[in-house]
């Protein structure tokens, strides 16, 4: 289990540091841009919690929950940006909520782990 929870937030990781990239170049759509720094921030943290919990780190938990918190933070930010735009609609919703939660749930499964003493 931990290789896949550790795989998954660097995946998730290195596809936020494209998407920061894209949006710093300035070659993205506004979306893009305005997450860029976020993206930044979130892609650097998944990264590095990734890294450390395949480690059996505890400090991987932490950095990982800030990334988690980064990706419920911008996605909030694009599902408002679309409603204000008139472009929310349920299928958008939930799609933005997916990468949200599935990492909450990679979270919840390293905090397990963190609890049980199996992190040092």
């Amino acid at each position: 289990m931990i290789i896949i929870g550790a795989a998954f937030a660097i995946l998730i990781g290195l596809l936020a540091l494209l998407l920061a990239f894209i949006g710093l170049r300035g070659s993205g759509g506004p979306a893009d841009k305005s997450t860029a720094v976020p993206n930044l921030i979130t892609g650097v943290a998944s990264v590095a919690g990734g890294t450390g919990y395949l480690m059996l780190k505890k400090w991987g938990v932490y950095a990982y929950a800030v990334s988690v918190l980064g990706h419920f933070f911008s996605h909030i930010y694009l599902y408002l940006s679309h409603a204000a735009a008139g472009r929310a609609t349920v299928v958008g919703a939930v799609q933005l909520a997916m990468i949200p939660i599935m990492s909450l749930i990679v979270l919840g499964s390293m905090e397990r782990q963190r609890r049980k003493g199996i992190l040092s």
